[in-house]
């Protein structure tokens, strides 16, 4: 299950995606921070 997981992963990063792998109870920080560096470098 991992091995796929990573390898979704890896084709959605590949066609542009922006992906987070984040555990749940530290995703609304990582969000945020991963949103305004987005937004930083423009793309968006």
């Amino acid at each position: 299950m991992v091995q796929r997981r990573d390898l979704l992963l890896a084709r959605l990063r590949s066609r542009g995606a922006l992906t987070m792998e984040i555990a749940p109870g530290k995703l609304s920080t990582n969000l945020v921070n991963h949103y305004l560096d987005v937004k930083e470098r423009s793309l968006i």
